[in-house]
This record gives C-alpha cells, sequence and structure tokens, in this order.
C-alpha cells in the first residue's frame, strides 16, 4: 500500500470565479502539485528525488520498495516545505509556533507530604520533629495521618509554606528526607493538575487516587 500524505488548499473562494482545486500532494518523498480546472487537468511536477520520478515514468505501478515512506525521508519532505519535525510523534508541527508558559505568581502555596508506614512511623515522628525545630513558624505542620488520607496512597503528614520559602524547605527535605518519600505540589486554581501534572517527588514516586482531587 502507497504511503500518502495530503495538505489540501484552496486559491480562492468558490465564489470568486478563480481557479479552483489546488491541492499539494507528497507521495514517495516527492512533491506533486495539481491544478484542477473547469476547463480540464493541467498537471506540473517538482520532485526531489529524480531517481524516484524516472522509475514511475517507467512504470505506470510502483513496486513495495520503491513505495515505502521511510522517516529519513519524510523528514526531508517536511523540511523541504519548512515545517518543524516533532521527534518521536511522527509529526509536522508550524514552525515558529509559540509554546504558552505559565507565571509563577499563580502559585499561592506549596504543600510537601512525608510518606511513612508503620515500619517508619517513628523515623517520621523525628524527622517531623527537626522539621519544627528548624523552621519553626515559617511551615505549618498538618495531622499525622496514620492511614491514606485524599489521593495519597500511603500514611502521610502535611508541611505547608510559603513560596518564598521554597528554595530553603525543598533544599533541605532533599538533603535530610533518608528513606522517606516526600511528595511535593504547588497550590494553584488547578488542584487536579497540581497533584498530576506539577509535583516534584523526593525519594521514590508512588501512584495517586488522583479520584479525590478530580481526576
Amino acid at each position: 500500500m502507497r504511503a500518502r500524505w495530503f495538505d489540501q488548499r484552496r486559491e480562492q473562494c468558490e465564489r470568486c470565479g478563480g481557479p479552483r482545486g489546488l491541492s499539494w500532494q507528497m507521495r514517495h518523498c516527492g512533491l506533486e502539485r495539481v491544478r484542477a480546472r473547469d476547463d480540464g487537468i493541467a498537471e506540473s511536477r517538482d520532485r526531489h528525488n529524480p531517481a524516484l520520478s524516472a522509475s514511475k515514468s517507467r512504470s505506470p505501478s510502483l513496486s513495495r520498495k520503491e513505495s515505502r515512506l521511510t522517516s529519513a525521508n519524510l523528514q526531508s519532505c517536511v523540511s523541504s516545505l519548512k515545517l518543524t519535525w516533532i521527534e518521536g510523534r511522527g509529526l509536522p508541527a508550524t514552525k515558529g509556533a509559540v509554546m504558552t508558559y505559565l507565571d509563577v505568581s499563580r502559585i499561592t502555596s506549596w504543600h510537601a507530604h512525608v510518606y511513612f508506614d508503620a515500619a517508619s512511623r517513628d523515623s517520621a515522628w523525628e524527622f517531623r520533629d527537626a522539621m519544627t525545630s528548624q523552621f519553626g513558624r515559617l511551615v505549618e505542620m498538618g495531622r499525622f495521618h496514620e492511614r491514606p488520607v485524599g489521593p495519597h496512597p500511603r500514611w502521610s503528614y502535611q508541611i505547608s509554606f510559603a513560596p518564598a520559602q521554597f528554595n530553603e524547605v525543598v533544599g533541605w527535605l532533599a538533603l535530610n528526607h533518608g528513606a522517606l518519600d516526600v511528595f511535593v505540589h504547588p497550590n494553584t486554581d488547578n488542584e487536579l493538575r497540581d497533584h498530576r501534572d506539577y509535583a516534584i517527588w523526593i525519594g521514590r514516586t508512588h501512584k495517586l487516587d488522583l479520584r479525590a482531587v478530580g481526576g
């Protein structure tokens, strides 16, 4: 089966009476322009693979080997049309597309959730006391939950802190968490994205129950 990719366009509105049916066809690493007019069809070909074009002129049908469209050939065609290749997806994107970045002012606060279980319960208490001694009123300690709560799959307690304290608090957690795992996330206006897309894991990762936050 021949590999084809079509990008259909029209030169003018159908109501204007101008040329109609302009299409660009990329096939077998070649570029073919076909103009369909009311009084007939005129074809003009501009292929950048002369060998493949000559092969087609000798035979009305191409072999399976000749008709195979490789990733390298397709990328070459995409480049000639001034498109950008999206590596790993096999899709062209418009060159110069601007990505929208979110401003950090959307973050109102941060939460760090320290995970533990029955075996690490004492270590979690000790870590909690050390955190309180280190930061005092700069952080707010939540309840010590000896059961899964909300989206969290393990026992945990929460540490709340302001964005201005992020570097100091998260840095301290990263260096001192030991065998405990810590889940850190911002608080914006989207709770699901806060837990699913914007999160930071210190230690091992765990699968959250996102249904608790609208997932």
